[in-house]
C-alpha cells in the first residue's frame, strides 16, 4: 500500500506499476520479446516524452498483440486529460486481454472520467469472464477492491440500495479474507449516513477508525453523524480531531490528479468548528 502524507494515493500509476510481462517468457528473437525490449527502453525516459512514446509506438508495431505495450502507451494521455486517445489505445489492450485490463479501465473511468455507467459495464463484463469469482481484483492504484468501485458507481447513479448491498457483500468477504481496504468503511459509512442509516453508519465509521485511526475524514463524518443525533459537543470534538489530523499530520484521503468521492477538505472542517 502506497503511503504518503496525503492518502488518496491516486497517482494513476500506469501499467508499468501493474504486471509488466517478463521478456524471458517469450522466445528469443520473437516479436514480443523485441517489443518488450523497446518498452524497457521507453521506461528509461520521462513518461509521456517524445522519446518514450516513440519507443512504445514502435513496440506496438513490432508486436501488435502485446496488450501491455498498448496500455503503457495510453497512460500519458490519461494523465494529460486527453481521454479520447487514452480510451482508443487502452481499448486495444482490453480487446487483446480483457481479463487483465477491464478492471484497470473500469477504475480509471470511475476515478478520472466519472464515467460511472461505463465503469459498471466494464465490471459486469469482467465478472462474466470470471464466472464464480466474487473478487476480481483492484483498481490501478490498489486503493479499492473493484467491488468498492462498483458500489460507489451504483451510489452515484442513484442506486443507493444496490450500492449498500454491494458494499455489504464485499466487506463481509474481505473481512473473512483479511483484506479490508484503507478507505472501504469510510465510503460505506458515508453512504449509510446519506441514507439516514445512522446506527449502521456509526458502526462503519468506528470500524474505519480501527482500520486506520489517523484518517481525518473519518472524524469529520463522525462529527456529521453526531450532529444528526443531536450531540453537538461530541460533534465539535470530532471536528476538532479531524482538523488536528488534517493540519498536523496531513492524513486525509485525496488524489493529486482528481477529486475523490467523499473527500473532506480543511475548509469543510473549519466551517463546522464554532
Amino acid at each position: 500500500m502506497k503511503m504518503l502524507l496525503w492518502l488518496g494515493l491516486g497517482l494513476l500509476p500506469g501499467p508499468a506499476a501493474l504486471a509488466q510481462p517478463n521478456p524471458l517468457a517469450y522466445p528469443a528473437g520473437s516479436p514480443s520479446r523485441q517489443a518488450l525490449a523497446l518498452c524497457q527502453q521507453a521506461l528509461t525516459f520521462r513518461q509521456g516524452s517524445r522519446a518514450s512514446q516513440q519507443l512504445l509506438d514502435s513496440a506496438t508495431r513490432v508486436a501488435p498483440t502485446l496488450a501491455w505495450a498498448w496500455a503503457e502507451r495510453s497512460v500519458p494521455y490519461l494523465k494529460r486529460g486527453e481521454f479520447g486517445p487514452w480510451y482508443a489505445l487502452l481499448g486495444h489492450a482490453v480487446a487483446l486481454a480483457p481479463t487483465e485490463w477491464l478492471g484497470y479501465r473500469a477504475g480509471c473511468r470511475f476515478e478520472t472520467l466519472r464515467d460511472y455507467a461505463g465503469a459498471l459495464r466494464d465490471l459486469a463484463r469482467l465478472h462474466q469472464l470470471r464466472p464464480g469469482q466474487a473478487f476480481v481484483g483492484y483498481n490501478a492504484n490498489g486503493d479499492y477492491d473493484l467491488r468498492i468501485v462498483q458500489a460507489l458507481c451504483e451510489r452515484e447513479l442513484y442506486q443507493p440500495q444496490q450500492a449498500l448491498a454491494t458494499f455489504a457483500a464485499c466487506l463481509a468477504d474481505n473481512e473473512r479474507h483479511q483484506r479490508v481496504g484503507l478507505f472501504d468503511y469510510l465510503h460505506y459509512g458515508a453512504t449509510q449516513l446519506r441514507q439516514g442509516q445512522l446506527a449502521a453508519a456509526r458502526r462503519s465509521l468506528l470500524r474505519q477508525v480501527q482500520v486506520y485511526p489517523k484518517l481525518a475524514d473519518t472524524y469529520y463524518y463522525l462529527g456529521l453523524l453526531a450532529e444528526q443525533t443531536h450531540a453537538p459537543a461530541q460533534a465539535q470534538r470530532y471536528f476538532t480531531q479531524a482538523q488536528a489530523l488534517y493540519t498536523r499530520t496531513g492524513y486525509h484521503h485525496s488524489d493529486m490528479y482528481t477529486s475523490v468521492l467523499d473527500e473532506v477538505t480543511l475548509a469543510d472542517i473549519v466551517r463546522k468548528l464554532k
